[in-house]
């Protein structure tokens, strides 16, 4: 049955329809703007006597203050240390000793792990220590033993365009 009307249709019942409302919706409401604006007398609402907001006030001068006179607390010590970056590198390298426990994974696959973990730190003074010692404290858990070679291993800087312990096999022409 709604098959039988086209779009066109249904927008023009819209639009009549609408046109209606307004127009009891004016009529209702509006009625004595409606005839005062078809008359041509405007009607005018009568300014209130009394000033709502109250009579103004001569500006009053702002004080200003001299930066040294204002007091302002001191940084807590919290706020005042700067992050210790190698601090968090045992907390960063945990989650891959855990993960190379529980999927028994073999030492090159770990120490690659690493090499790309700390990467970040390799010129941070004291990084190299920490993980050593944090690696060597983890040891006993690991599906394999890390000797200070393989540690050493760690912090050497892979060749650039290839993997570490693998030749550049690329040909520049």
């Amino acid at each position: 049955m709604l098959s039988s009307y086209s779009w066109q249709h249904f927008f023009l019942a819209a639009a009549i329809a609408l046109l209606l409302y307004y127009l009891v919706i004016l009529l209702l409401f509006y009625r004595s703007e409606l005839k005062s604006l078809l008359t041509g007398r405007r009607q005018t609402a009568p300014l209130p006597e009394d000033d709502i907001l109250g009579p103004a006030l001569p500006d009053q001068e702002i004080p200003l203050f001299e930066a040294s006179a204002i007091r302002v607390a001191p940084a807590s010590r919290e706020e005042a240390a700067q992050p210790d970056p190698v601090a968090d590198l045992p907390e960063e390298i945990r989650p891959l000793v855990e993960l190379a426990r529980e999927t028994q994974a073999d030492k090159d696959e770990f120490i690659e792990l690493l090499r790309l973990t700390t990467a970040r730190y390799r010129n941070v003074a004291g990084s190299r220590q920490a993980v050593n010692r944090f690696l060597l404290e983890q040891d006993q858990g690991l599906p394999f033993a890390l000797s200070p070679a393989d540690l050493a291993q760690l912090w050497d800087a892979p060749e650039e365009g290839g993997q570490p312990d693998q030749p550049n096999t690329s040909s520049h022409f």
